[in-house]
């Protein structure tokens, strides 16, 4: 595997994809991922991975299954499949290693995401997703078995 990365814009967010199941046989994806707060997903529960996330800088407030994990640097938290869970920066933005396994979910974020213009966060986003987006993000994501509490961006 040689070492690089691909910057992309996902819902106001920066994902530097470092590994992708193409990579390693499906074994896992990994990204690190920078998120401003606000910018954070709704709660959402995975039915074909476990997701890791290692924070480098920030706080961070994961929920899994109602139960809150209060997240500063080097602290791993692990959201395993079939929990229901989400994450809210508590500070202005939070920066993240995280792991997928095994891998392929990383497709669907591509599907909904833009090339970043500049390897860094994109521009606060001036209110919720347009429906097209949120409508893309669900499809994609839903294809690879992941549900959403709420609608996106409602």
């Amino acid at each position: 595997m040689t070492l690089r990365y691909e910057s992309l814009w996902h819902m106001g967010s920066l994902f530097r994809w470092h590994a992708s199941a193409a990579d390693n046989g499906g074994a896992y994806a990994l990204a690190e991922v920078e998120v401003r707060a606000g910018c954070e997903p709704p709660p959402h529960t995975h039915t074909h991975e476990d997701e890791s996330f290692f924070v480098i800088e920030g706080e961070v407030e994961f929920t899994i299954d109602g139960r809150p994990l209060r997240a500063g640097p080097s602290t791993l938290a692990f959201l395993p499949r079939g929990k229901t869970h989400a994450f809210r920066v508590l500070s202005p933005r939070a920066r993240m290693v995280m792991m997928i396994t095994p891998g392929g979910l990383e497709a669907a974020f591509r599907a909904s995401s833009e090339p970043a213009e500049r390897d860094e966060l994109p521009p606060p986003p001036e209110g919720p997703p347009p429906l097209a987006v949120i409508e893309r993000l669900l499809a994609v994501q839903g294809e690879r078995g992941v549900r959403f509490e709420r609608e996106v961006g409602r």
